[in-house]
């Protein structure tokens, strides 16, 4: 992943943890940036004015759960009707990475309200604390927002009743493991978007495939490790950020517990069998 990939910036967030009292609304504003807001607890209004004439003006009424994706330039403000609180989180990406997010619209962000605030500390902890690697891992974090945002924007449809099965259930979270590998997505994560516990998705998955989710996870990731290497991205600090670990450092020694070698000789070891996979 090259430099130029990374257009996607942050710019601030906010979780207001004291409740936020009615009357005390904002003033109306504007940013540059894309916004989503959504309510933790409580209940408040979101006035989006529409631009200066006043062209596309709504008022919204969010509960708890609920978000609302404000595009740049709109002015708009918010008004707490119950103690409220509620985060929020400004950032910017090119206009075609929201195709499929509706703006201006309520969005019921139960479903993945837990990723969501996740999110956003891992975002804000980015901006404060400035690791090695910041605007990568912002990318990477940013578009897994996009990611949980089309989710919610785009529930899956209704499955017939053979295609609820568990066992079609668990060919589709593989598919969806591999699709989503340079994702930070956990087991957990994943069990619970299909529909089961830990424990169960862990015992259909392994009697299914053979091996473990984790232990297929670890294969996907190694392939794609052995992707990168072979389009000259050899970096352990770039492979480390398009996989989303924390540093280098920790990605080397997960190759290693892999593969029983660091990069140098994994990628050497890749040249001489000709393949990218582990």
């Amino acid at each position: 992943m090259q430099s130029g990939d990374f257009h996607f910036r942050f710019h601030a967030a906010n979780q207001r943890e004291r409740p936020w009292a009615p009357g005390n609304r904002s003033p109306e504003h504007r940013h540059s940036f894309w916004e989503i807001g959504w309510i933790r607890e409580g209940e408040a209004f979101w006035h989006l004015a529409g631009d200066k004439a006043g062209q596309g003006r709504r008022k919204l009424r969010l509960r708890q759960a609920e978000a609302v994706v404000v595009p740049p330039q709109c002015y708009h403000y918010e008004e707490p009707i119950a103690p409220t609180s509620f985060a929020w989180i400004g950032f910017s990406v090119p206009a075609a990475e929201l195709t499929g997010i509706p703006l201006g619209a309520r969005l019921r962000a139960a479903p993945v309200l837990a990723d969501l605030s996740s999110l956003l500390n891992q975002l804000d902890a980015e901006e404060k604390y400035r690791p090695a690697f910041h605007a990568e891992r912002t990318a990477l974090l940013l578009r897994e927002l996009l990611l949980l945002l089309r989710r919610v924007a785009q529930p899956a449809p209704l499955r017939s009743p053979a295609e609820s099965r568990p066992a079609t259930a668990i060919e589709a979270s593989r598919d969806y493991l591999q699709r989503n590998i340079r994702e930070e997505l956990t087991i957990e994560q994943v069990a619970r978007y299909h529909g089961f516990s830990l424990s169960h998705f862990e015992v259909l998955f392994s009697a299914r495939f053979g091996e473990t989710p984790k232990q297929f996870q670890q294969q996907c990731r190694l392939r794609a490790v052995g992707e990168m290497m072979r389009e000259g991205i050899r970096s352990p600090k770039l492979l480390a950020a398009a996989l989303r670990f924390n540093d280098a450092a920790y990605f080397c020694r997960w190759l290693k517990k892999w593969t029983g070698l660091p990069p140098s000789r994994y990628y050497a070891r890749l040249q001489s069998s000709g393949s990218t996979s582990a």
